[in-house]
């Protein structure tokens, strides 16, 4: 839904990213837009599998679909990396390496059983070298979720030969890569549009996972009346929640 209004200056304001941004009690959709679900679920925690769970676990199911002898490491451990980590360790992958400056989503992280590395602890190696290190010579698979071409690079180089980067973050324009590292050990960078998933196939076959106990992701999700939505942010940015869902009151 496309929606639009003034700003203080008279500035006209438009919100359509990726079709869905808006902050309305109602909106008109497609048909096909929309995936039916069971009456009895909540739909405040099945809200964040239309965009960012889906990113995150759809990356891994449809793009990596690892093996469980492969490792993966995920650069930003928000809501879309730790739905990566999530369906992960879910499907048996053993190797799963989390990396995030903030405590409580590493604390997170590890409670998947995830390997978590903080990037700015004085004194350590740097990042990649300890992401070689956790996962024997390097990572099948990294996740960056974070857009910051830093981190971007630091995921190309903890990879092991024919390794495969797939960059999910929107904010930095350009990406720095190592192009000596890229050529002589074949390795592969990539994006993914919302882990390359068909919502109508995908939320469904989520939905049945966490139903199984094989995509443990309700706790991720804080609710807020929809008059704290200042509250919801300024806690995201905090780091104290993962997924702030905003609801409205009857």
């Amino acid at each position: 839904m496309k929606r639009s209004q003034e700003d203080g200056g008279g500035q006209t304001v438009f919100g359509s990213f990726f079709g869905q941004s808006s902050l309305a009690r109602h909106a008109l959709a497609y048909a096909d837009n929309c995936v039916v679900v069971d009456k009895r679920l909540d739909l405040t925690r099945l809200a964040p599998f239309a965009c960012g769970f889906q990113t995150g676990a759809g990356t891994v199911l449809n793009v990596l679909d690892p093996a469980p002898g492969e490792s993966i490491v995920v650069y930003g451990a928000g809501a879309v990396g730790l739905a990566a980590i999530a369906v992960a360790r879910g499907a048996g992958v053993e190797t799963v390496v989390a990396v995030d400056p903030v405590a409580s989503r590493r604390e997170t992280a590890a409670g998947y059983g995830a390997i978590a590395l903080d990037p700015t602890e004085e004194g350590a190696a740097p990042v990649e070298d300890r992401v070689r290190e956790a996962t024997g010579g390097g990572a099948t698979y990294a996740i960056d979720t974070t857009a910051i071409p830093a981190v971007v690079l630091q995921a190309q180089r903890s990879l092991r030969t024919r390794g495969m980067l797939v960059a999910l973050g929107l904010g930095a324009p350009e990406y720095t890569i190592d192009a000596i590292d890229l050529l002589s050990s074949g390795k592969i960078v990539r994006s993914s549009i919302e882990g390359e998933a068909d919502p109508l196939v995908t939320i469904p076959e989520l939905i049945a996972l966490r139903e199984a106990g094989r995509f443990d992701v309700d706790h991720l999700v804080t609710t807020y009346p929809f008059e704290k939505i200042a509250d919801a942010v300024a806690d995201s940015r905090a780091g104290t929640v993962v997924k702030p869902v905003l609801v409205w009151g009857e």
